[in-house]
C-alpha cells in the first residue's frame, strides 16, 4: 500500500462513509432509479451525483464489504399469509417422520405427496439423434415439431420412493381424481389403513369441498394441505430422512435455523418405522421413466 492510499483512507470522513452505506440499504426507487437492485458501478455514480463523496467504486466496495453489505446480491422471499401456517407446517414435518398427531405410523400407513405442472410443451424431434462414430460426434435434430401443452400430474410415495404420474391434457378436478384413483385402486394403497396426501392449495384439490370429495370417495384417505403460498417443495425440502430440525417453528411462521445430522435409529418390529420391503437399487429411475412415457402418444 501506497503513502497516497493510506492518507486517502484517512481523510474520508466517518460521516461519508455512514451515508454510502446508509444509501447501498435503501432500494433504488426511493433514489427515483429504474432499478431493481444496486450494482456496483451504479452506486458508485449515484454517491458521485450527489456529491456524498469523491471516492473510488472500489474504495466504496471496501467500505461495504466492513459491514458485509451487498446490495448488488438478492435473494426471493415469501412473507407467511397463514394465520395457521406453524400448525400445518408442523403436520406436514411430522408427517414426513411418519408422525401423526403425536404417534408414530404404522407399516399400512402410507404417505403421498402429490403436486401437477401445467403449460408443458410437447416437442418432439422431426429425425431420430445419430449416434458418435469415429471422427465423428453424435448428432442431435435441431428443428422440432410441437405437440401442444400439456400437464404432468404426479404422485410420490415419500417413504417408499414409488412414483405415480399421468399426462394429462389439463389440469383440474377432474384430472387430479384420476391421479388419485390411479394411486389409491393399487396395493398396497387400496388395503392401506391410512394413505395421507399431501397436496398445496391449487384448485384441483383446494378447500373443504375437495376434503370431502376426495375422503368421501377413498374411506382410508387423508386429505392434508400445506399452509397457504407455499407448494410441494416446501416440504420436500425439508424431508431428507437424516436430518431433524432442532427447534420447534414459531408461531408467526419462521422455519429453525439449525439443522443436525443424525443416523436414522434401528427400526424394530412394532414401532411402525418398517418398511413394506428393501427399496430395489434404481426403481425411483425406472418409476419416473415408466410415468413419463405416455408422452409419446401426443407427439405421433
Amino acid at each position: 500500500m501506497t503513502g497516497r492510499a493510506r492518507v486517502a483512507r484517512a481523510v474520508s470522513p466517518p460521516e461519508q462513509v455512514a451515508e454510502v452505506k446508509a444509501i447501498a440499504c435503501e432500494l433504488p426507487a426511493t433514489h427515483g432509479l429504474p432499478l431493481g437492485r444496486f450494482s456496483r458501478s451504479e452506486l458508485h455514480r449515484l454517491v458521485i451525483e450527489r456529491a456524498v463523496c469523491e471516492a473510488s467504486a472500489s474504495t466504496i466496495w471496501r467500505w461495504l464489504s466492513e459491514d458485509a453489505i451487498k446490495p448488488w446480491q438478492q435473494r426471493s422471499w415469501l412473507f407467511v399469509r397463514d394465520p395457521d401456517f406453524a400448525p400445518k407446517a408442523s403436520r406436514v414435518l411430522d408427517l414426513y417422520q411418519r408422525c401423526f398427531e403425536g404417534r408414530r405410523l404404522r407399516p399400512d400407513e402410507l404417505m403421498i405427496c402429490a403436486d401437477e405442472k401445467s403449460q408443458l410443451q410437447a416437442l418432439g424431434r422431426r429425425h431420430q439423434s445419430t449416434p458418435a462414430g469415429p471422427g465423428r460426434t453424435g448428432r442431435v435434430e435441431f428443428d422440432y415439431r410441437r405437440g401442444g401443452t400439456l400437464a404432468y400430474l404426479a404422485a410420490w410415495d415419500v417413504h417408499h420412493a414409488r412414483l405415480f404420474g399421468r399426462i394429462e391434457t389439463k389440469t383440474g378436478i377432474e384430472p387430479f381424481s384420476r391421479l388419485v384413483e390411479q394411486v389409491m385402486i393399487s396395493e398396497p394403497y387400496a388395503s392401506a389403513r391410512r394413505v395421507f396426501w399431501i397436496v398445496d392449495n391449487g384448485s384441483s384439490h383446494a378447500g373443504k369441498t375437495s376434503i370431502q370429495r376426495l375422503e368421501g370417495a377413498y374411506e382410508n384417505l387423508r386429505l392434508i394441505h400445506l399452509p397457504s403460498c407455499t407448494s410441494r417443495s416446501f416440504s420436500a425440502r425439508r424431508s431428507h430422512p437424516t436430518t431433524s430440525t432442532t427447534s420447534k417453528i414459531s408461531p408467526s411462521g419462521s422455519w429453525p435455523s439449525k439443522t443436525t445430522a443424525r443416523r436414522s435409529p434401528d427400526r424394530s418390529p412394532g414401532t411402525g418405522d418398517e418398511m413394506a420391503g428393501p427399496r430395489p437399487k434404481g426403481s425411483a429411475l425406472a418409476g419416473i421413466k415408466q410415468a413419463a412415457d405416455p408422452i409419446s402418444q401426443f407427439l405421433e
